[in-house]
């Protein structure tokens, strides 16, 4: 209560006093937005059972506390009590259930947004020892008699409390953005949603894994953004096929094992709206496997992310079916990223270069984290004397305007980098601003010794580009993410290069995110 008269003379001592309630009105919206964004980036570093407290209600209910006039003004907002975090292992008994009621009163008609989370008492988010379905079914059933307002649907909790939310003959056709978070790979289908009863689920934005592809039935016309995870081929073939609006495709830790059912696809169906794909493929030890990119063409496809984890080690084992179906089809690509667990050959992947080559703006490529050590004996200096060949910039790559390479192998041709770049004097020369190279420590390449460092001669025109605005970084990828750059400068005691402004001096030391595989 204390806090409370604090709250209200501190409100009213204030100019929000003098303020018209249309304005307060806007002010509040802002703070509330300011906090979903705050709970949003700690989410990215808290885990599920730990989610942050403060959280858009409990900022509302505060703002209605304050004083009879805040009062006022929240309650006559019903998209302040419309996006709800609702801990499901507190709403039992009489006094946390009338709270929930009011709130949902409170947000009247508005489109509710959901966010449904379990953590029981005994820190086992998926035990059922502690509260029964029994008593989470009058929470349950205040959101299914709102069923027809949810437009975003978040669920953290176990299948099971799922299968008693989604019940048949619900409407859920407003459902624009629907996440499933089950995290229990161990319950068997138990048919969330059968298809002869199907609800109407029709969202623009999914995000689940296979275990709910198999029991939630969706209707995939209005499907824009799928973010998946453990899918199988044929699962994912079926969202392509039955999604013809689809944009973006994310697929982590893709089964890639043999499927027959995958007989039955017809090759090459044209897929005209697919523009953003980011695919991981799990091991799979049998040559020749099957993915959506044998089955599928991708004409207005822009950017791709390809983490790919082969143990074929047999001929053509860096012939994956991304590069193959880029060597067939020649799409629009502007970015490509692509981290594989065996390298490719330096011509391959020229051949594949020379495919995107009018278009791609972007380059990113290295082996993924633990898969270091065939890297080790891959050379491609092939492809960077390529890079600086000044007559053949129109042919190759002529739009790259950044290159990211990883390698467990020393970079062995800093004399080729200064190629990479456009002089004053060389207007057709690609538009190349940015070179970054990561070595990745291994017990095999020393990086103690002093061939780590970039030659002296190098340096003055490496030193020279970043003066230009060029940006060129040399990195370890290590946990610090060492700046081998500037450990190069004071290697070589170069006062010259070392004393540029400071601007360019940050610019040398700024840090660089540095790529990783999927997790």
């Amino acid at each position: 209560m204390t806090e409370a008269k604090l709250a209200a003379n501190w409100a009213h001592s204030t100019f929000l006093k003098t303020l018209p309630n249309e304005i307060v009105s806007i002010i509040f919206f802002m703070a509330l937005e300011d906090v979903r964004h705050t709970s949003l980036l700690k989410r990215q570093y808290i885990r599920q059972s730990q989610e942050p407290r403060q959280n858009r209600l409990l900022i509302a209910h505060l703002l209605s506390s304050v004083c009879k006039k805040w009062r006022h003004i929240a309650v006559s907002l019903p998209r302040l009590w419309a996006d709800i975090d609702v801990f499901l292992h507190r709403q039992h008994g009489d006094d946390a259930l009338s709270i929930f009621r009011n709130i949902i009163k409170r947000s009247k008609n508005a489109p509710l947004t959901i966010r449904l989370y379990f953590e029981p008492e005994d820190g086992n988010t998926y035990s059922y020892s502690t509260i029964t379905m029994n008593q989470l079914q009058p929470a349950l059933t205040i959101l299914q008699e709102e069923s027809e307002r949810w437009q975003s649907l978040k669920m953290s909790v176990p299948l099971k409390i799922i299968s008693d939310l989604l019940r048949p003959r619900m409407n859920l056709s407003g459902v624009r953005s629907l996440y499933v978070q089950s995290g229990n790979q161990d319950f068997h289908d138990i048919g969330l949603v059968s298809p002869a009863e199907n609800n109407g689920l029709q969202p623009r934005h999914v995000s689940f894994d296979n275990l709910t592809m198999k029991n939630i039935d969706i209707i995939w016309n209005r499907v824009t953004y799928i973010s998946a995870r453990h899918f199988t081929t044929l699962q994912a073939m079926k969202v392509v096929r039955s999604a013809p609006l689809l944009t973006h495709l994310k697929l982590k830790s893709v089964d890639e094992h043999p499927d027959p059912a995958l007989s039955t696809y017809l090759p090459d169906f044209i897929h005209s709206n697919l523009r953003h794909i980011m695919y991981e493929g799990v091991d799979c030890s049998v040559g020749g496997a099957k993915t959506i990119f044998s089955f599928n063409i991708f004409p207005a496809l822009t950017r791709v992310e390809f983490y790919n984890r082969a143990a074929y080690t047999g001929p053509g084992a860096d012939q994956d079916t991304l590069t193959c179906n880029i060597l067939r089809h020649s799409p629009p690509l502007k970015e490509m990223k692509l981290y594989i667990s065996r390298p490719y050959r330096p011509h391959y992947l020229m051949s594949v270069l020379e495919a995107v080559s009018p278009t791609l703006t972007l380059l990113e490529f290295g082996p993924l984290d633990g898969y270091y050590r065939s890297w080790s004996v891959c050379n491609y200096t092939p492809l960077f004397k390529r890079f600086a060949t000044v007559d053949d910039h129109q042919k190759f790559l002529p739009c790259l305007k950044g290159l990211i390479f990883s390698s467990t192998k020393l970079f062995e041709r800093w004399d080729l980098v200064p190629k990479f770049f456009a002089s004053h004097d060389q207007q057709r020369q690609r538009p190349l601003k940015q070179f970054i190279f990561f070595i990745i420590p291994t017990a095999a390449n020393n990086l103690s010794g002093d061939d780590i460092f970039v030659p002296k001669k190098v340096l003055y025109q490496l030193g020279r580009l970043q003066r230009s605005g060029f940006h060129v970084h040399y990195r370890s990828r290590n946990r610090a993410g060492t700046n081998l750059l500037q450990e190069s400068i004071k290697f070589h005691n170069l006062s010259r290069v070392a004393s540029q402004t400071e601007a360019q001096a940050a610019q040398l030391a700024a840090p660089i995110n540095i790529p990783a595989s999927v997790s």
